[in-house]
């Protein structure tokens, strides 16, 4: 019994942290406004206005012809996609549509007269824009195909949660039932919660630093983007530490 209760335990703890994770993606990372509101407490609009603006050089016409690439430019672009993603992952649009306003760039129109830049719009459709950047129909509808698979998976998440949330409570039941007389079944449930919530606010504590720190090896990130993941996973992985103080206060 004492050994089935330490199982119980160690599966408990482990779910606890798994279940973490799904409510950081269902919660945190599926939602356009965490996204949105996260960047604008950041220099990513800027950083990107400056970065477009550099490969202009010092030629007078390359500068003005990116002179509409402002920071309000970027994030309207931003802004409004990330909303279209969300609708189209966890809400009921069947189709993703692409903002690219690219009349508002400033851009000579000249550049995107021939396909696959001529289907850029405020409303492109993302299903015929991959099959003309391919090159080869059928490579787009794989990869649209692959896009449907992702939207598919995360359609099952909110099962999988309230699924993962059933269990928890079920094997914390169990755990605190195996106890031989009251005192010790509150005593090692106790001690349950108050690890797990310890183990969870540690692990949401360090793992910013600790992605930031690998970060920088990955040559394909650009440097200024490596503030900007640390902020979207210190703000993500703020729900981690609460939840992790509330279970061990309980």
């Amino acid at each position: 019994r004492i050994i089935f209760r330490w199982v119980m335990g160690d599966l408990f703890l482990v779910l606890f942290l798994s279940f973490f994770l799904l409510t950081i993606v269902r919660f945190r990372l599926l939602k356009a406004d965490f996204w949105i509101e996260t960047l604008k407490n950041t220099e990513i609009y800027n950083q990107i206005s400056l970065e477009s603006k550099k490969s202009a050089g010092d030629n007078p016409m390359a500068v003005q012809m990116v002179s509409g690439l402002t920071p309000d430019f970027f994030q309207d672009i931003i802004e409004t996609n990330l909303t279209r993603l969300e609708g189209f992952l966890v809400g009921e649009d069947s189709s993703l549509f692409l903002y690219a306003p690219v009349n508002k760039s400033g851009l000579p129109k000249q550049l995107f007269q021939k396909p696959p830049l001529s289907q850029l719009s405020e409303k492109t459709d993302l299903a015929s824009f991959l099959n003309t950047i391919s090159g080869n129909p059928e490579a787009g509808d794989q990869l649209w195909k692959t896009i449907l698979l992702i939207k598919q998976i995360i359609s099952y998440l909110p099962m999988v949660w309230a699924g993962g949330l059933l269990l928890s409570g079920l094997l914390l039941g169990l755990h605190f039932w195996l106890g031989k007389t009251l005192k010790g079944k509150l005593r090692g449930t106790g001690i349950l919660l108050t690890v797990s919530g310890a183990v969870l606010a540690l692990t949401a504590g360090l793992v910013p630093d600790l992605v930031s720190g690998i970060l920088p090896s990955i040559k394909m990130i650009p440097p200024f983007l490596l503030p900007v993941i640390k902020t979207v996973l210190e703000k993500a992985m703020e729900l981690g530490g609460k939840i992790g103080l509330w279970t061990a206060g309980i």
